[in-house]
């Protein structure tokens, strides 16, 4: 008998990967474009955390390295770079109607708003980056993201 349910568990162990491949749903229109980003000689992304396009289809990259925020043309050209954001953990970037760039700092637990030059609008959220609690007015616990209704609020 001790076998036999060895052999089962056994069998059970070999046949689950089997049985629970992944289903694929209808191929995407996305192609990768290999080494589209051109980066400045000798800088690298660090941890991509979010990625968001504006109306003139830029292309903004929001990264854990040297240079938190980068924004590039739709042909991978560089525009731009702000090394001076203050940033403790990326997460999340959202461009808005106006083009103003929104960035989700997780573990800073702010979100802010800049310019699309990168002049900081506005911060929510506590910026000594102390987490809130459900008691919080004026402080989230690890943001992760931002969205806007029809009208841009």
């Amino acid at each position: 008998m001790r076998i036999k349910s060895c052999f089962i568990v056994l069998l059970f162990i070999v046949l689950t990967p089997v049985l629970a491949q992944l289903k694929t749903g209808p191929p995407l229109a996305h192609q990768l474009v290999k080494d589209w980003a051109k980066l400045p000689k000798g800088w690298h992304f660090g941890e991509c955390s979010g990625v968001a396009t504006d109306k003139q289809d830029n292309v903004w990259v929001f990264n854990r390295g040297l240079h938190p925020v980068m924004q590039f043309d739709r042909e991978g050209k560089f525009l731009q770079a702000w090394p001076d954001i203050k940033i403790v953990s990326s997460h999340g970037i959202r461009v808005d109607a106006e083009g103003n760039v929104w960035l989700i700092d997780v573990k800073g637990h702010v979100v802010i708003k800049c310019n699309a030059e990168g002049r900081v609008l506005m911060i929510l959220g506590n910026r000594q980056g102390v987490a809130g609690n459900n008691d919080s007015k004026d402080a989230f616990n690890e943001p992760t993201g931002i969205a806007f209704d029809k009208q841009g609020n």
